[in-house]
């Protein structure tokens, strides 16, 4: 309640509140913002007085209050190391049906990084690799047609996205296996295995993305025949105006706008929906469930039943964790990326030489993110599988 009214409730009230006194012309108003700002001042420290005592109740450390002084992202580390533990002692759940707090899943799954590195880098390597190899096509390229540099990344895309989605599937085969036993010792995946995984990756897409691709479809239809037949019945097409900007027509543009409105949103809230679950989920139950086609996404559905807050939860929150040593290794590849430029330069070897260390430095960034990615996300498959009713 505490945070609901200092964090969200009253800021919002306040300027308000702020906004109707200044409109009707209320003498003052500089009493009235330091009222305003007292009141949610006082608010503030009686908010963080509550979290201090919970956090004592939860066998916490209270030190944790003091991310609340961190904006917007302070909110979240409170949730996790707060509230979330105190939501689930709420819960009263059995042993066994209880999922493990978000930073209890963060820290073992840094230790399990820390711990399996090397092994893990037999795999993860075929990044570099992968990004060494665009960064000489598209360096080749440069020296050849400097026209066409700009081009080459949309074609090499999808290809490089397919071998991308192949080391990822070994790294995670390799990282379950270490989890089951520390050997680690893994084939690579074959083509058919690979071949059948790009199907579900496939089912993934069409069933999440699908409704959202049908609205766009359904609006522009709407957009482009309806501002076709207005500029027919007005005889302004023979003037030459695409149909694209005949919005002038009031029905047109009410039917628009509605669309948007109905159909937007659900198939949005649909995408986010699935996605949360498949994306985290549809990889570890393919590998260590052995569901195929819409067998995985169903197996997906299953453990994420009824806790889709709490995989997406802690989801998020992994995120924002492991995002943050993501963005202390891109910074020191930024820094040796622009060294190397000007060394480059100094050196009139132009942009070919950068490309190809750009990308190479890419590759780094990869190769070393990517196993801990994927040791959570074996973490949190364990975690909703040995949960799950």
């Amino acid at each position: 309640m505490a945070l609901i009214l200092a964090g969200l409730l009253w800021p919002f009230a306040g300027l308000v509140l702020t906004a109707i006194l200044s409109a009707v012309g209320v003498k003052y108003m500089g009493l009235v913002l330091l009222a305003v700002l007292f009141v949610w001042l006082a608010l503030f420290v009686w908010l963080f007085v509550r979290l201090w005592q919970t956090a004592k109740e939860l066998g916490v450390t209270p030190w944790v209050t003091l991310w609340l002084l961190l904006p917007v992202f302070g909110l979240f580390f409170i949730g996790m190391l707060i509230l979330e533990p105190l939501k689930y002692t709420a819960d009263a759940k059995p042993a066994g049906r209880r999922l493990p707090l978000t930073w209890t899943l963060i820290k073992e799954t840094w230790k399990f990084y820390a711990r399996h590195f090397k092994v893990s880098l037999k795999t993860a390597i075929w990044y570099l690799y992968l990004f060494l190899g665009l960064g000489l096509v598209y360096a080749l390229l440069n020296f050849l047609s400097p026209n066409l540099t700009k081009l080459w990344p949309y074609v090499l895309f999808l290809p490089s996205t397919l071998v991308g989605l192949w080391i990822m599937l070994n790294l995670l085969n390799r990282t379950a296996l270490l989890e089951k036993d520390g050997s680690g010792s893994a084939k690579l995946v074959g083509l058919r295995t690979y071949l059948s995984f790009l199907w579900v990756t496939i089912l993934t897409v069409l069933i999440s993305m699908g409704p959202m691709i049908a609205t766009f479809l359904i609006i522009a239809s709407v957009w482009f025949v309806g501002g076709g037949l207005h500029l027919l019945s007005s005889g302004a097409a023979s003037a030459g105006i695409s149909p694209f900007g005949a919005l002038s027509n009031p029905l047109t543009l009410v039917l628009f706008l509605a669309l948007g409105s109905v159909l937007l949103i659900p198939s949005w809230l649909w995408l986010m929906y699935k996605s949360a679950i498949w994306n985290n989920l549809a990889m570890p139950v393919f590998l260590l469930d052995g569901k195929k086609g819409y067998a995985a996404l169903k197996e997906c559905d299953r453990l994420a039943k009824g806790r889709w807050w709490g995989l997406f939860w802690k989801n998020q929150l992994a995120g924002m964790v492991f995002g943050a040593y993501g963005m202390l290794i891109s910074l020191g590849m930024s820094v040796t990326a622009i060294l190397l430029s000007s060394l480059f330069r100094l050196l009139h070897a132009g942009q070919i030489l950068t490309d190809f260390v750009g990308q190479g430095l890419n590759g780094v960034i990869q190769m070393v993110m990517m196993p801990l990615l994927a040791a959570f996300a074996i973490k949190l498959y364990q975690a909703f599988s040995k949960t799950a009713e």
